[in-house]
């Protein structure tokens, strides 16, 4: 663990672990969601130099942890979302030379993790191709006649959540 006196962020890094900053805004940080303890993955967006000017986004880091956010240690009580310009995470010496080179080299995305989710894939990189259907006319299909669909409700209803107080609207 840290050496006895350590305060502050310092006082968080275990041996042979570093804390590397990254530059956010609130598309790449989760609009504000991500919070010390959190865990995400990093993917990039760049362009290959080998590879005719296609984007390409890969998967860089996978469960890295979130050390602070800003200048916030701990997460808000509240778990109103925050408007941070800095992530910082908890990497291992490799990793940190990842994501140094992946934010110089393009644009860093994090990617938000439910907390119990410790799996790690591998993931091949995507290209625009692969984002792209094809418009094919479609085959001829018998048609099946099936029952009409039950008739809606005459109302809607939206619950809505801030914290812990629930509203619902019916419209």
């Amino acid at each position: 663990m840290a050496a006895p006196g350590s305060v502050g962020l310092t006082a968080k890094i275990p041996d042979g672990k570093r804390a590397v900053a990254v530059e956010t805004n609130d598309v790449t940080n989760v609009s504000g969601f991500l919070f010390p303890g959190c865990h995400v993955d990093v993917l990039v967006t760049f362009k290959p130099e080998d590879n005719r000017n296609e984007d390409v986004t890969a998967t860089v880091l996978q469960n890295v942890e979130v050390l602070s956010t800003g200048e916030r240690l701990q997460p808000d009580p509240s778990g109103k979302p925050q408007k941070v310009r800095t992530v910082t995470m908890l990497l291992s010496p490799d990793d940190s030379q990842k994501l140094v080179l992946a934010a110089n080299k393009g644009t860093v995305q994090f990617v938000l993790r439910n907390g119990t989710d410790q799996a790690q894939e591998m993931r091949k990189p995507i290209q625009l191709k692969d984002l792209q259907v094809t418009s094919a006319a479609p085959s001829p299909v018998a048609v099946r006649r099936t029952p009409a669909a039950p008739k809606p409700p005459s109302f809607y209803e939206v619950e809505t959540y801030d914290g812990a107080k629930k509203n619902t609207v019916k419209f």
